[in-house]
């Protein structure tokens, strides 16, 4: 089944496969659990601070401080493949 904005309604169920649980790290990345390799894989093109929600634990029992994380809008994830030649000089249209 496929919702609006073609997002499957079923995920991997946490076994870190889907992506659809790709969250931002804002602050406190040191307390996060290392990547796993499922994570390496899924996100070895995406900034570092990126992480699977379902693959990530969060401290230690001493451990304390701040974790913020926000959820990624859907064109973050996308991955956009232009062409390598630039638009023409005279395109009346571009996109951001």
């Amino acid at each position: 089944m496929i919702l609006m904005m073609a997002r499957p309604l079923l995920n991997c169920g946490g076994g870190g496969t889907c992506g659809t649980c790709i969250v931002e790290v804002v602050e406190g990345r040191e307390l996060l659990s290392p990547r796993t390799e499922k994570e390496k894989e899924k996100l070895k093109r995406n900034p570092r601070n990126w992480r699977l929600a379902c693959q990530t634990t969060v401290g230690k029992p001493d451990s304390t401080g701040l974790v913020v994380i926000q959820q990624l809008p859907e064109w973050k994830m996308h991955e956009w493949n232009y062409g390598k030649q630039p638009p023409p000089e005279d395109a009346s249209c571009y996109f951001l």
